[in-house]
């Protein structure tokens, strides 16, 4: 499979470094952004976020960033953004402000959460929706755990 590569334009700034390589790579309106480190993704989650783009094309208000929320944490780096954040995320990264929760202030963020997709589970929501889909693994520990959970749930993969 022949994929183009977006390499950075600020090397070791992390994740916004990315998410503005991807958007120099590509011409759309919205960008999907997907850490590397989430072994169960869900394909139903990212579904839904599109979806919630969809619904709210046109608002007086607009939507620049759809992002998934779990046990009261937000989850940027498997999030939808709107090309609107393009000039925010170049004057980050030429400032170095990099954290990206402060970056995210900056916009308006439509936040959903995991805890009331599960709650409302259907047949339409499909086996791709767990508690598991926001999972990354940024230590052996968090690694290990994936590996216990692939033992225990084969639905998740």
């Amino acid at each position: 499979m022949q994929l183009p590569i977006a390499e950075d334009s600020f090397p070791g700034q992390g994740p916004l470094s990315g998410l503005y390589a991807g958007m120099n790579s590509l011409d759309a309106q919205w960008y999907v952004l997907s850490a590397c480190d989430l072994p169960f993704a869900s394909t139903r989650l990212l579904e839904i976020m599109l979806e919630h783009v969809h619904s709210v094309a046109g608002e007086d208000v607009p939507v620049q960033i759809v992002l998934p929320t779990y046990e009261g944490r937000h989850h940027p780096l498997y999030a939808v953004y709107h090309r609107s954040v393009y000039a925010s995320l170049e004057t980050a990264l030429h400032s170095k402000q990099l954290r990206v929760m402060d970056w995210l202030q900056q916009h308006q963020v439509a936040e959903l959460s995991l805890e009331q997709l599960l709650a409302q589970r259907s047949e339409s929501n499909g086996d791709d929706l767990s508690p598991w889909c926001l999972h990354n693994m940024n230590d052996p520990a968090s690694y290990q755990l994936a590996l216990q959970q692939m033992d225990s749930d084969r639905e998740l993969y």
